[in-house]
């Protein structure tokens, strides 16, 4: 069973993570000095996965089959608040970056989009 306290993610689901997390930063065209690429690498080390770092940005993401390999609405919640905080990592949160975890939101069926993962992720850091 997963619960906030204790989860393991599988390789294929880092992987899946990671290449969601790398197009995600992609999106406003700007990763100042690669601080939301250093979250995604510690994102995968803490996870126990470090040898994927050396392919980020080589998967494609595709949203449904992210939607799959992710399994459970708890995991899912995971990438999508992982993702939120990846956005305001920068200090800011472009439009760009705004319409991408809105339709990644209610794509994966978290009500109120993006705004409402961006409020529920406001004090929390990687």
């Amino acid at each position: 069973m997963q619960n906030e306290s204790s989860f393991d993610i599988s390789h294929d689901q880092a992987r899946v993570i990671a290449a969601g997390l790398h197009t995600l930063s992609l999106v406003d065209g700007a990763d100042a000095g690669g601080q939301e690429r250093a979250l995604i690498e510690e994102f995968l080390r803490d996870a126990g996965h470090p040898d994927l770092i050396a392919v980020i940005g080589n998967d494609m993401f595709d949203p449904a089959t992210a939607y799959q390999v992710l399994g459970t609405r708890f995991l899912r919640r995971v990438f999508l608040e992982a993702a939120a905080i990846l956005v305001r990592s920068d200090g800011r949160v472009t439009d760009a970056e705004r319409e991408a975890l809105d339709w990644l939101s209610r794509g994966f069926g978290v009500d109120g989009g993006a705004d409402a993962l961006l409020a529920s992720t406001a004090a929390q850091q990687f």
